[in-house]
């Protein structure tokens, strides 16, 4: 029983450092982002991702017919909800998506400015639909 408690003990301080050295790392002059994900939709696990000196940007429902400025190097999330969404972005090559971000419910792509040009936002979802213009100087 004693055993038991020990390794209790142990894990509890151990998770206790853990968030620690993820609250101080937050405080300290590097950005970062934490972002809670669920693989089976019980168990959240926490990930911490590393934020750039890019401006972020997000477009959702209530940026429709918008247009955006943004500078290459920027980031653009596209958060339209939980519906079917089909995006098209055109033309490619302006937007590049970002590989190996964990899936988010609602939204729709994480996409980084790899150059300068315009590109045409168009999402449809059943009878919604979505368009917006991004600019990239």
């Amino acid at each position: 029983m004693q055993k038991k408690i020990t390794v209790v003990i142990i894990l509890i301080v151990i998770i206790g450092t853990a968030i620690v050295l993820i609250l101080q790392r937050k405080e300290g002059s590097r950005n970062m982002a934490s972002v809670v994900t669920s693989d089976d939709g019980r168990e959240n696990s926490l990930q911490e991702l590393e934020v750039s000196d890019s401006k972020n940007f997000i477009l959702d429902l209530k940026d429709n017919d918008s247009t955006v400025t943004m500078g290459v190097g920027d980031e653009l999330l596209i958060q339209l909800g939980t519906d079917e969404w089909g995006v098209i972005i055109d033309p490619s090559g302006v937007l590049e998506a970002i590989p190996h971000m964990p899936a988010i419910s609602g939204v729709q792509g994480i996409y980084k400015a790899i150059e300068e040009g315009k590109v045409e936002i168009d999402g449809r979802a059943g009878e919604l639909s979505f368009k917006a213009i991004v600019i990239v100087e």
